[in-house]
């Protein structure tokens, strides 16, 4: 995995969570910060009490959650922010959350607390290990409870932001690549969208699924990032001329198209993604 360019994901870290347009909570001090006046048993975490958008959010101070049979409760370090946690905030998710809820569905925290289970059947799972978590809410505060299967360990190479910012956006281009598309050693991929979290991911994953990437992406500084993370050619997806680069360049090879369309965007560019792939056999 290459470092992640973190400022086109958002993220909560120690201290701060840097959301949408600039919204901003403080939740939990940096290690070695004060605890003066806190409440033994509490914790701060921003709450989604009415969905809407993220202008309603509030920082509450809640009950530290317990952990129960099969879950680790964790000291959360960072948090990603993602559309989902959008979609989850606002009520239109197809999975629907009651309110009141702390948003956040992947993060990273060292483990403080752990399930009798837990200890008996996951060693790896210890007291004090650093790990990144997937789960349904929860990550938008100072602790979280986890499923134990929902946690994996963090390599030391990996910062917290890095972790905090991976598995929704790779998982994502993994499942797209490897389980929908089927891709094969070789092929040629167009990522749409490149410069986006999903986006990004999937140039990472399919150079290193040893595929050629061709990255589309809106401004300089992301067809950029595309390449650096291993796309061959990078065109501006809002050219005019982009269905006739993209074929040129495949046609230079005695081919029809890609083989496939990475497009994590939608919308009308979508449809039109069609024309630039290969017809099949």
């Amino acid at each position: 995995m290459h470092d992640r360019d973190v400022s086109r994901v958002g993220c909560l870290s120690s201290r701060l969570v840097a959301c949408w347009n600039g919204h901003a909570f403080v939740v939990g001090e940096p290690t070695g910060g004060s605890t003066a006046g806190r409440t033994v048993g509490m914790m701060r975490a921003v709450m989604c009490e009415r969905h809407g958008s993220v202008d309603d959010l509030v920082l509450r101070e809640i009950p530290t959650p317990e952990v129960r049979p099969g879950t680790v409760r964790l000291r959360v370090l960072a948090a990603g922010v993602n559309q989902l946690d959008k979609l989850m905030i606002g009520g239109t998710h197809q999975v629907s959350v009651a309110t009141p809820f702390v948003p956040g569905n992947e993060y990273v925290g060292t483990i403080v607390d752990l399930a009798d289970d837990v200890a008996r059947d996951a060693p790896h799972l210890t007291l004090g290990a650093r790990v990144m978590a997937l789960s349904n809410g929860g990550g938008f505060a100072e602790q979280a409870v986890v499923p134990a299967h929902a946690v994996t360990v963090v390599p030391d190479a990996i910062s917290d932001e890095q972790a905090a910012t991976f598995a929704m956006s790779y998982l994502t281009a993994v499942f797209a690549l490897r389980r929908r598309a089927g891709v094969e050693r070789g092929e040629t991929v167009l990522v749409i969208g490149a410069g986006s979290g999903v986006g990004l991911a999937a140039v990472d994953v399919a150079a290193s699924l040893h595929l050629r990437v061709v990255a589309a992406a809106s401004t300089d500084e992301q067809r950029r990032l595309a390449s650096d993370r291993g796309a061959e050619t990078a065109f501006d997806v809002n050219s005019d001329d982009i269905e006739t680069d993209v074929l040129a360049l495949m046609a230079a090879e005695g081919k029809d198209g890609v083989d496939h369309v990475l497009d994590p965007v939608g919308g009308e560019r979508a449809e039109t993604c069609l024309l630039y792939t290969s017809p099949s056999p």
